[in-house]
């Protein structure tokens, strides 16, 4: 069971929203917008715990108005779906809504909702059904149709009990599911319906990012290192659990009364009562109290050896993040081998990255990836490129802080499956989930999805581009990095640019793209002008063009440099002998850091930076809307372009 969908209506700085969640999900953002909120309304979800309430969780303090938080849960396993049964929304979706309100000064109440479908029809209903309207219906049994479906017909003769009737139409609904009208009915505080959420809902495991670690790493019942020990121990120890519990109930019968207690305190429990009946007619009893197995498991520490053995949390910060991540490794182990469904668990952290080399942060990753296959689910926050994967665009959600400082909310921004696979089959007309993402594979790397972060993407086909764009956008005063924009080169030409741009500007980060029409006007140079809003089709020749959303070069960057720079060929030839620079874009940059030193010596940036760069970089600067790739006419000459 994972979560599916989860709707927050004010909490903290969510006013009214709806996420969409993947087996693994990665939640990425500025800080402060409120990635972390989302980790604690499923908290206060899935714990549904007044210690977790105050003003602060209520959006811009208004305790006026309740805190409402529904969740869809989905890939319901068998153990589920029977723990579940009655509550279940369709055959494989759970839905559930809590209520949280302030009631009193430091005072809050919880309610929860079975958020179910029933049949429109009040005779198909099993909460309606009952001896009084029976007898209504039974009356007037030729209103009882449904799209020309009789249900009279399997009435039969005599009139039905309560629990005939109930039979009759779970049956009824069962054969036409498909044909039957349904309504959404939410029931508030059904009875029952509180033990079966404790017992059944999946563990939740919340993972902080740790600035008080001591706290995070004590072996607690609470505790991220006390969860996942125990979660861990008590998937070992089911497969032995009778061996174990054998074993503790000789202990028990060796220290309490029974055939096989020790002598020596069956002897001195004697002596006891000897002595007491000098003076009172009792008997005493000596009685050991043995832990049963959870209680056992929950006793377990951490120890770490390097030197002196030490509690873990007494051990530095990286070692106690490195050890909670150990710990996740042994648990997606025993995870992926177990073949008996149970319980799922959902892994919440923020910032995983934190202490981890990027190696680690990849193999954490992978390990994160094994625990979602094998059914439970994995949420993170991050500022790590790491973590997140265009071609795993859909399990990246952006959070961004929309409104004024007095009124703001934070709104997701997601880049659903259907949502591009529907883009590919309108230009290709074919296309699977698969197909996609194997697609963007080819334009992976960590340097890539830094645009997942970014307030700006600039595109570049070229490595010359990547180079030198960042260094004269800093020389003119608007230095690349400090206003967050990414350069993004994918290693491949131009091929790649059009699904880049799709990914990013549909995740409503504003895109400029810059490439080569490489002498002519191809198939993918219209793709890319008509995503972009610049009608190309029917055009055979371009010249270099630098517009507001993109620019096309006729020839090659190179071009205009050579034109513009008076020194190009002898700062080319320095560059081969003092750099032993061979390839263009290395030697593009060496005139880049030759024009910056002129500066550093008193130049007008103005004067000496090439025209045409510092245009690019002037529409840029600009640029404050991405383009709707997927929805209305701007996509359209991208369309025709792909199918020619």
């Amino acid at each position: 069971m994972i979560i599916d969908q989860i709707q927050i209506s004010n909490f903290r700085s969510f006013d009214n929203c709806t996420v969409d969640l993947n087996n693994i999900q990665a939640i990425v953002g500025r800080n402060n917008v409120g990635k972390s909120n989302l980790l604690k309304a499923i908290r206060l979800f899935m714990e549904a715990s007044k210690r977790l309430l105050d003003e602060d969780c209520f959006h811009h303090h208004d305790t006026e108005e309740p805190i409402r938080i529904r969740v869809r849960f989905v890939d319901l396993n068998e153990w589920e779906r029977q723990k579940f049964e009655g509550w279940l929304y369709d055959d494989d979706t759970l839905t559930v809504e809590r209520k949280f309100e302030k009631t009193g000064e430091d005072d809050y109440s919880i309610d929860r909702f079975a958020i179910v479908r029933e049949p429109e029809p009040s005779w198909l209903k099993e909460s309606e059904i009952n001896g009084d309207n029976i007898e209504e219906w039974w009356e007037d049994q030729d209103a009882l149709t449904v799209n020309g479906l009789d249900f009279g017909d399997e009435l039969g003769t005599r009139r039905p009990q309560v629990g005939e009737w109930k039979e009759i139409a779970s049956e009824f609904v069962s054969e036409h599911r498909d044909e039957i009208p349904f309504e959404e009915v939410k029931r508030p505080n059904p009875r029952g319906y509180k033990g079966v959420l404790k017992g059944g809902l999946p563990e939740f495991i919340l993972v902080p990012a740790v600035r008080d670690v001591s706290e995070a790493s004590k072996i607690t019942k609470t505790s991220p290192f006390g969860q996942l020990i125990n979660s861990v121990l008590s998937r070992v120890a089911e497969a032995r659990r009778e061996t174990v519990k054998e074993a503790i109930d000789d202990v028990d019968s060796l220290l309490n009364r029974g055939e096989d207690r020790l002598p020596a305190i069956e002897e001195f429990e004697a002596d006891l009562n000897d002595s007491i009946q000098e003076v009172s007619d009792v008997e005493l009893e000596i009685a050991m109290d043995i832990p049963e197995l959870d209680d056992l498991l929950e006793t377990a520490e951490v120890y770490a050896r390097d030197g002196t053995r030490t509690p873990i949390e007494a051990k530095g910060h990286g070692l106690q993040r490195s050890t909670i991540f150990t710990i996740l490794r042994v648990y997606s182990n025993f995870a992926t081998q177990e073949e008996e469904a149970s319980k799922s668990t959902i892994f919440a952290f923020e910032e995983p990255e934190i202490y981890q080399h990027p190696q680690s942060q990849r193999t954490l990753l992978s390990v994160f990836r094994d625990i979602a296959d094998s059914g439970d689910q994995i949420l993170y926050t991050t500022h790590s490129s790491h973590f997140v994967n265009v071609s795993r665009f859909d399990e990246v959600c952006i959070m961004r802080k929309e409104g004024t400082e007095a009124d703001f909310r934070t709104e997701p921004t997601q880049v659903g499956m259907e949502t591009v696979l529907e883009d590919l089959q309108r230009r290709h007309e074919k296309g699977t989930p698969d197909g996609v993402r194997n697609q963007y594979k080819n334009a992976f790397d960590a340097r890539i999805s830094e645009g997942f972060f970014a307030d700006k993407v600039t595109l570049v086909e070229g490595e010359s581009e990547k180079y030198i764009l960042p260094i004269y956008a800093r020389l003119l005063g608007y230095d690349f990095d400090r206003n967050n924009i990414a350069v993004v080169y994918p290693g491949t030409g131009k091929g790649q640019l059009d699904r880049l741009i799709r990914i990013f500007a549909g995740f409503d980060i504003p895109t400029y793209p810059i490439f080569d029409a490489d002498g002519g006007v191809g198939s993918k140079t219209v793709e890319i002008a008509g995503l972009m809003g610049r009608d190309l089709s029917g055009v055979d020749s371009i010249e270099t063009t630098i517009g507001d959303r993109l620019t096309i070069f006729e020839g090659e960057l190179e071009d205009a440099l050579e034109d513009e720079i008076d020194e190009y060929q002898e700062w080319w030839d320095e560059a081969g002998e003092e750099w032993g620079a061979y390839g263009k874009p290395l030697k593009h940059r060496y005139m880049a850091v030759q024009i910056e030193n002129m500066i550093k010596d008193g130049a007008d940036p103005e004067e000496v930076i090439p025209q045409t760069v510092q245009r690019i970089i002037r529409k840029v600067r600009d640029l404050d809307t991405a383009v709707d790739v997927f929805e209305g006419e701007v996509g359209e000459e991208a369309v025709v372009a792909a199918k020619n």
